[in-house]
């Protein structure tokens, strides 16, 4: 039986996701609040891969951070983006 295409996804991208993973538990303990909203990768042509996490950082305050890897999946970079805050009424 064929892999899922989770398990597919997961197997090429093991050592980036396995990595997110570890960056998103290392702040969870250092801010009273990280809690990842959206996960995207992305992977260029060359075979380089980065991730865009959007967390929630704070009561209705949303960061993304964007981390950049090289094709053997080490991380090179950590760029803090944007902020969001949502307003309601």
């Amino acid at each position: 039986m064929p892999d899922s295409p989770d398990a597919q996804t997961y197997k090429k991208y093991q050592g980036v996701i396995d990595d997110y993973r570890a960056f998103v538990k290392k702040n969870q303990t250092e801010y009273p609040i990280w809690l990842p909203d959206l996960v995207s990768i992305y992977e260029d042509k060359s075979g380089r891969h980065a991730v865009q996490i959007t967390v929630e950082t704070g009561p209705r305050r949303y960061t993304d951070f964007y981390l950049m890897y090289v094709k053997s999946d080490k991380r090179t970079k950590v760029i803090k983006g944007a902020t969001a805050i949502q307003f309601h009424m």
